[in-house]
């Protein structure tokens, strides 16, 4: 009778890890494919109007990208003088876009040409990124590393902490 038990409970623990670990395998597949469909989204070029494609960039450094707001003094700056300063440093290896969250796009263009804005200024049309990323705040950032034919996230963080930056950057 022990024996029958001992069996019987080494089954029920061997399908319950099981479980578990299928469930895992299904919620990490999920997640891929929630952070990884970068190269799938509608982005426009506010300089040009021109559609804009992350294929186009650089597959050999990385991607930071900020999220911003005209509205919003620290994007300002941010926009201004550090992604700039970012993206210039060699040590650092990245390419820096940022995505304007305006409703109006007249108020981001706007902003651009006064401020002469060099890093590249997108529209996220269908606002289908910004949900993928659960961006409710401004400034917003996130780092890509392209890898196994895919742009695959590093990491996200509402504001923008510089040394929090630089060290995601590094590694």
């Amino acid at each position: 009778m022990l024996k029958i038990h001992v069996i019987k409970s080494f089954f029920m623990l061997w399908g319950f890890f099981l479980l578990i670990f299928v469930s895992n395998v299904n919620y990490l597949e999920s997640v891929e494919k929630v952070l990884n469909p970068l190269d799938s989204f509608k982005l426009v070029d506010l300089t040009s109007d021109n559609d804009f494609s992350i294929a186009s960039l650089k597959r050999d450094k990385k991607l930071l990208i900020s999220f911003w707001a005209s509205w919003c003094s620290n994007c300002k700056h941010e926009l201004k003088v550090l992604l700039p300063q970012l993206e210039a440093r060699k040590d650092l290896n990245v390419q820096v876009v940022s995505i304007n969250i305006d409703q109006d796009p007249e108020r981001a263009k706007h902003f651009i040409k006064k401020n002469q804005i060099i890093v590249p200024v997108l529209k996220d049309q269908q606002g289908n990124f910004i949900k993928e990323l659960n961006v409710v705040n401004v400034p917003h950032w996130a780092i890509y590393c392209f890898k196994d034919q895919k742009w695959s996230l590093l990491s996200h963080q509402e504001g923008f902490d510089l040394p929090k930056v630089e060290e995601q950057l590094r590694l």
